[in-house]
């Protein structure tokens, strides 16, 4: 049920009712909890919960509408970031099977996210499959250069300069990058940019 609240409206969802921002919020801020507490389990059953809950752009059809393009963004964002912490979780746990799906649903959501690129390309290395890690340098190269960072080694599948980045991104201690729960991330109840 909408509500008009002032010059705003609201929604006002009956008891019982379920909402997916609402229930990712709550995961991400249970993986920041777990965080705190060192316990990586919980973080990544957390994580897990909340790439889950996330199903996409929050409300498409109503496109770059002022009000709704800056919750959109960060909640992306967010996504990505659980999504790249999880792949570091389970990279360092050496779950790769697990570290691939998330480092690729950390990629689907944000493709400028390069920690999870390289960690992507790592893990594809590490269980062997050359075809899918060639595939992801591939990508990883396009997203470079549509940036214009693209690296000036060789133009070959093993290109010097972003094989020295991947194999840099061996990270048995997990110092990938940001994480979406370090403090500073998502999930961190002082961030000011978190919507509520």
């Amino acid at each position: 049920m909408v509500h008009r609240r002032g010059d705003a409206y609201q929604l006002a969802l009956p008891p019982g009712s379920d909402a997916d921002v609402a229930e990712f919020r709550a995961a991400v801020r249970d993986a920041a909890t777990a965080r705190r507490a060192g316990d990586a389990t919980a973080e990544r059953r957390a994580l897990a919960a909340a790439v889950d809950r996330y199903t996409g752009d929050l409300l498409p059809d109503d496109g770059p509408a002022e009000w709704v393009v800056d919750v959109r963004e960060r909640l992306q964002i967010d996504a990505a970031l659980a999504a790249g912490r999880l792949a570091e979780l389970t990279y360092t746990g050496g779950d790769l099977t697990a570290c691939v799906a998330a480092a690729r649903r950390s990629v689907q959501i944000d493709r400028y996210c390069d920690s999870s690129w390289r960690l992507l390309i790592t893990a594809y290395d590490r269980t062997g499959d050359r075809a899918a890690a060639s595939r992801a340098r591939r990508e990883y190269r396009r997203v470079l250069a549509d940036l214009g960072l693209a690296p000036s080694g060789g133009t070959g599948p093993h290109d010097p300069d972003l094989d020295g980045q991947v194999r840099r991104a061996h990270l048995p201690d997990g110092a990938l990058h940001r994480t979406p729960v370090d403090g500073a991330g998502i999930g961190d109840p002082d961030d000011d940019h978190q919507p509520r």
